[in-house]
């Protein structure tokens, strides 16, 4: 996928910085909507990611993301307050249970604990297919 230059410096920052706050329990970091149906439009779009995690995020990991998005959003950039995704443990990415909490970030929000409705059963679906078909699953 070739990245507009902005984009790059975004998601480089964000993928460095989830790396910082999780370790480990960082599975995979997916770029998904507009960017990968290539309609994304440098003057109306967000970016969409989706980050799976080996286990569910912890209190202070929680608090470390949070203070990424923080800067991100702080940044002098076009796109650091536009970053929306959660952070979903792999087992949870896989199957869809309803009423669950997970940290997510929307468009000019700070990251939140969010309850997951059904709007989500397509977004895994899409996410962890493609995760499956190239890296001979999601573990």
């Amino acid at each position: 996928m070739n990245l507009p230059p902005d984009v790059a410096i975004i998601t480089a920052a964000l993928l460095q910085g989830i790396q910082m706050a999780l370790g480990d329990d960082l599975v995979g970091l997916y770029l998904h909507g507009s960017l990968a149906t290539g309609n994304f439009d440098p003057a109306t779009s967000d970016i969409d990611f989706f980050a799976i995690t080996a286990r569910p995020i912890t209190a202070s990991q929680f608090a470390a993301l949070a203070a990424l998005h923080q800067q991100l959003a702080a940044f002098p950039h076009p796109y650091g307050n536009h970053l929306e995704g959660p952070y979903i443990e792999q087992d949870a990415a896989r199957r869809f249970v309803p009423n669950q909490h997970y940290p997510a970030i929307q468009r000019g929000e700070a990251l939140a604990w969010v309850t997951h409705g059904t709007n989500w059963i397509l977004e895994r679906f899409v996410v962890v297919s493609v995760a499956a078909s190239r890296l001979g699953g999601v573990r």
